[in-house]
């Protein structure tokens, strides 16, 4: 049985080969109003289609002090 432990070579990581990222799209930036934050909850379920597509969003909320 091998050790699970046991150290091992990695090949050096080819930096070239990312070029894909660069094709990556912007997650989504979601700024609501006073409105529409007054309850998070429901705004949050009002986007979550939509960030839910990326795996990732941005919440910009800077109406809060």
């Amino acid at each position: 049985m091998r050790d699970p432990f046991l150290k091992h070579r990695v090949k050096k990581f080819d930096l070239s080969s990312l070029d894909w990222i660069d094709e990556i799209p912007d997650c989504p930036v979601f700024s609501p109003s006073t409105q529409e934050f007054e309850d998070p909850v429901v705004y949050l379920s009002k986007i979550a289609p939509v960030a839910a597509k990326y795996g990732n969003s941005c919440l910009s909320v800077s109406f809060i002090d």
